[in-house]
């Protein structure tokens, strides 16, 4: 094991300048908004981690999420070019990453960012009670897990 202190930088693969999407490791919608970004990226470039994971708390407290936000797994992340994207500007930054016809959701731009964050707040309430939440974090398929940054 590495004593290096960048978790990403530990990998052995190339490294992979893509954005990171952070999410709640025990959400059913978060986990399953994995598996459809991962399906359609079919470049690789999206990488995963959850919030949970040591690594990602700490990546996410070097870019100034308080403990009590991350302890409050009501926020998605994307830390992308050294810039931290929250709530819907995190999905907005995900779809303009993606091949067509997906990237062709960042026109959502047109609306205001604070109505598009009351509805991502309002889903956020609600997602629990409709998609499911786990007891633990999901381990993450073969196929899919060269994409998380490491624990």
């Amino acid at each position: 094991m590495s004593s290096n202190p960048n978790p990403i930088a530990d990998r052995n693969m190339e490294p992979n300048p893509g954005p990171i999407l952070f999410f709640d490791g025990v959400c059913g919608l978060c986990n399953g908004v994995v598996r459809w970004v991962y399906r359609h990226d079919p470049s690789g470039k999206v990488r995963f981690a959850q919030i949970q994971a040591g690594s990602a708390r700490m990546i996410l407290k070097s870019q100034g999420v308080s403990d009590s936000e991350l302890d409050a797994l009501e926020t998605v992340y994307v830390l992308s070019e050294g810039r931290l994207y929250r709530r819907s500007a995190a999905v907005l930054k995900i779809l303009s990453v993606l091949p067509s016809p997906w990237s062709a959701g960042v026109v959502l731009r047109v609306i205001p960012p604070g109505i598009l964050d009351l509805f991502y707040r309002f889903v956020s309430r609600i997602r629990y009670s409709i998609f499911g939440r786990s007891e633990h974090c999901k381990i993450p398929d073969e196929g899919i897990r060269s994409r998380f940054i490491p624990l």
